[in-house]
């Protein structure tokens, strides 16, 4: 596949999961508070840090990959 193609590709994907998360954004509050996310606040400070949210969306993205790339091989 050429670069044009790959970058068509990708910004087709972005697209998609954005609608998703636009469309079912009620179905999603619980993303952002689940174990191991980091939320700290003071009066003049506020960190956020979803480490747990980033290791389910690493382990979605592992198996779909996989699984996408054994297709195609």
């Amino acid at each position: 596949m050429n670069l044009g193609r790959i970058l068509i590709v990708t910004g087709v994907i972005i697209l998609l999961v954005g609608l998703a998360i636009v469309l079912f954004e009620e179905k999603l509050k619980w993303f952002g508070s689940m174990p191991f996310d980091l939320n700290y606040k003071n009066k003049s400070m506020h960190i956020f840090a979803p480490f747990g949210s980033m290791i389910i969306i690493s382990a979605v993205l592992t198996v779909v990959l996989n699984l996408i790339l054994k297709l195609f091989k």
